[in-house]
């Protein structure tokens, strides 16, 4: 689990495994558990779907 660390999307949303600390705590900082919601974020389907989304956030 010591492989899973905050990643950045856009200029304001971070998805931050739970046992982390949220990098920056003004952004919008989403904790979710890699594996339990949308599998570990590696692949491309989370960047691709978040990079729209971060223009309304």
């Amino acid at each position: 689990m010591d492989n899973f660390h905050p990643m950045r999307f856009g200029q304001r949303l971070w998805i931050c495994p739970s046992w982390r600390e949220a990098p920056e705590p003004d952004a919008v900082n989403v904790m979710l558990d890699p594996g339990l919601a949308f599998g570990t974020g590696t692949t491309q389907p989370l960047p691709s779907a978040l990079s729209g989304s971060t223009a309304r956030i």
